[in-house]
């Protein structure tokens, strides 16, 4: 986008969702042969809501991917600044390592498609929630000793995104899973859930901007830890006496 400016960023994502749009329009068939006329019905929406958020299941797989895109929020809200402005590094240089740190998303999420039915949701969320806990607090404790360097970021952060790929596509299935008759309502909610916290965590990110890389570490490290958190106490309990 150096070539471009600014705007070609935009025009690009029109472009996408213009054709994402018109793919889904003319491509996907509807694959619900038994609609429900009182589906859409506000009361009924927020019903089936509560006792969403009222399930310890939903309720601890929804936290994981709320937090898990809170921590990729915090990063993109905080690393231009820290990465570009305090490291030194160009716009090009900038797009280029955050194209290296997608290989980890993409590596571990080839990885969760590859094994999920083997192993199943809960061993491979054990395995990310932990993963990125780690990194979160590694990425925290170097910003706290001021270590400054893009390898103190960027490591990191590709370990973030490999727990994502492992995370995301587990906590998603176990929060809508249980809920065969109200999935779309599961996966409105819970997309709901996630980009408000992802919202609110950026925005936090923000605000809370001192100079340093900082806001945007410790922001990482609380969320990496709230989703390990909301998986070990909520939903993998529930999960199990579920069962």
């Amino acid at each position: 986008m150096t070539q471009f400016g600014w705007r070609a960023s935009l025009t690009l994502l029109t472009v996408l969702g213009t054709g994402m749009f018109a793919a889904a329009a003319l491509l996907l068939a509807e694959s619900n042969v038994n609609l429900d006329r009182n589906a859409t019905r506000l009361r009924d929406i927020f019903v089936k809501y509560r006792g969403l958020l009222l399930d310890r299941r939903f309720a601890g797989y929804t936290l994981c991917v709320a937090l898990n895109f809170g921590f990729i929020m915090a990063f993109l809200s905080g690393s231009p600044f820290v990465l570009m402005n305090v490291l030194g590094l160009s716009a090009m240089e900038f797009g280029l390592l955050m194209g290296l740190t997608l290989l980890g998303f993409v590596t571990s999420s080839l990885v969760t498609a590859r094994f999920a039915l083997k192993l199943g949701v809960n061993r491979l969320l054990e395995a990310g929630t932990a993963l990125a806990a780690l990194a979160g607090t590694t990425m925290a404790a170097l910003a706290l000793a001021e270590v400054r360097s893009v390898a103190a970021i960027v490591g990191p952060y590709f370990v973030l995104m490999l727990a994502i790929g492992l995370n995301q596509p587990s906590a998603m299935a176990g929060a809508i899973g249980p809920f065969p008759r109200i999935a779309g309502t599961a996966s409105s909610l819970l997309g709901f859930v996630q980009f408000a916290a992802g919202a609110l965590v950026g925005f936090l990110v923000g605000h809370l901007h001192d100079g340093t890389a900082l806001p945007m570490t410790l922001a990482i490290a609380a969320c990496a830890w709230g989703s390990f958190l909301a998986y070990h106490l909520l939903a993998q309990p529930a999960a199990r006496s579920a069962r």
